[in-house]
């Protein structure tokens, strides 16, 4: 999720009664399926608690026409909307690359390489879509993937493997189908690739964002008072990114765009969230933020009222944990994955205690406990080397060193990750405890 799991749940505490028993139940039974419309329930649940205490809420109530608007408030101003949220799955669908890549990758290891080591590169065309352009990758359709590989890559990685050729290279260059993969024989786990940005909008009516706000219009024609669109990022380069390169529009055209051609709606929200990277080499994680775009139709009066009201939305939100890429493929998992896994601290003590304190996940050491996570794999994350791991640039297993050391713990405290998914565990430990050390 791109909020989490805590912060959610928090929230869903803070409505209770804010909204019918029934809608809130709606919104828990969506939140716990793993599918894509996880994303949607959880921005329907943080639009509806950010305007809980700002007036009257009301969730899908019938309108004269017949219609259930996602909201209908009444507060400084009043407003019926919809709330929708925004993928890139129909692009995604039309162009697979991560299918290809996988299916690349699936195939190979089969063959006794190793995981990772691979580049994938595929070549691109550009056809005419609405107002615009629209970019396509020059690879096989989804369903023709699996065969494709194994007909056309796999018998030249045999051969070349045959041959100890390293890198191994295969290239397809035709109409249809344009692309270069490139496998190493030695490889560090990561995979690598290079294709045209194929979701960046180039079209100002032939896009997810457009599509989506054009069948919501459709959704609210005929209500009267002030109507509106939510619309909120499921992972969509639209809302993601800016309009980079000479024939990309930005979210804010594209709504303005859809407003010039709808007058029936007054005014559209849209929020994303988006990752930055401080710099190239940074290691903690990256800065991630809550962005916005709020517009109108020109000269509607109620203007400063509602752009007041939604500010107020907007700080009720939380802190972003995840990107909305990221956030989209955690909302498929059955069981949630993301913790401080990998992370923690280490304290020297002297020559007394070479460790005076440890601090691990609290998730990651209940997993290893349960018998779920291995120890080799929780060395493995952390770059630690195993009893028997002969890895001279590798710091050993603190455990097995204090272990075999003689020191045990003398304290542990939980120390809390508040609305993060996780907490901390502190242990501190002892001078040698003569009960598995050498009596002095």
């Amino acid at each position: 999720m791109i909020f989490s799991r805590r912060s959610i749940q928090a929230r869903l505490n803070d409505i209770r009664g804010k909204v019918t028993d029934g809608a809130r139940a709606e919104l828990v039974r969506k939140l716990n399926v793993p599918n894509s419309h996880r994303l949607a329930a959880m921005w329907e649940l943080l639009v509806i608690h950010g305007l809980r205490d700002q007036g009257e809420l009301a969730i899908e109530e019938e309108k004269v026409t017949g219609k259930r608007p996602d909201i209908t408030f009444n507060g400084a101003t009043s407003f019926t909307a919809d709330i929708t949220t925004v993928s890139d799955d129909g692009r995604d669908e039309e162009n697979p690359y991560d299918e290809l890549s996988q299916e690349i990758e699936r195939q190979k290891t089969k063959l006794g390489l190793p995981i990772g080591g691979v580049d994938v590169r595929v070549g691109s065309y550009r056809e005419r879509a609405g107002k615009g352009e629209r970019t396509n990758l020059k690879i096989p359709r989804r369903g023709k993937i699996r065969e494709f590989v194994r007909e056309r890559i796999m018998p030249s990685v045999r051969q070349q493997l045959s041959e100890d050729s390293d890198p191994i290279v295969v290239a397809i260059d035709e109409d249809e189908i344009e692309l270069s993969v490139t496998i190493r024989r030695t490889s560090d786990g990561y995979s690598y690739g290079s294709y045209a940005a194929y979701s960046a909008p180039q079209s100002l009516d032939r896009n997810p964002l457009y599509n989506a706000l054009k069948a919501k219009a459709k959704q609210l024609k005929s209500l009267e008072g002030v109507t509106g669109i939510i619309v909120c990022d499921g992972d969509t380069e639209c809302l993601r990114k800016p309009g980079i390169g000479f024939q990309n529009f930005t979210a804010e055209q594209i709504i303005e765009h859809f407003l010039s051609q709808n007058s029936s709606i007054d005014f559209v929200l849209a929020v994303s969230v988006h990752e930055e990277q401080r710099h190239v080499l940074q290691i903690d994680p990256p800065e991630r933020t809550v962005r916005a775009v709020f517009r109108t139709q020109r000269g509607l009066p109620q203007s400063p009222a509602l752009e007041k009201t939604f500010r107020a939305m907007l700080a009720e939100l939380p802190a972003p944990v995840c990107a909305p890429i990221n956030g989209a493929t955690r909302a498929l998992e059955a069981i949630p994955k993301l913790g401080f896994h990998g992370g923690g601290s280490l304290s020297s003590g002297g020559n007394s205690v070479p460790i005076s304190k440890l601090k691990i996940s609290s998730r990651e050491l209940m997993e290893v406990m349960a018998g779920d996570l291995s120890v080799e794999r929780m060395n493995e994350m952390r770059r630690w080397k195993g009893r028997k791991e002969n890895a001279p640039s590798k710091m050993g297993n603190p455990f097995q060193l204090m272990l075999d050391q003689g020191h045990l713990p003398t304290s542990m405290k939980v120390i809390s990750g508040g609305e993060k998914d996780d907490d901390w565990i502190e242990i501190e430990f002892g001078p040698p405890d003569p009960a598995i050390s050498k009596f002095v």
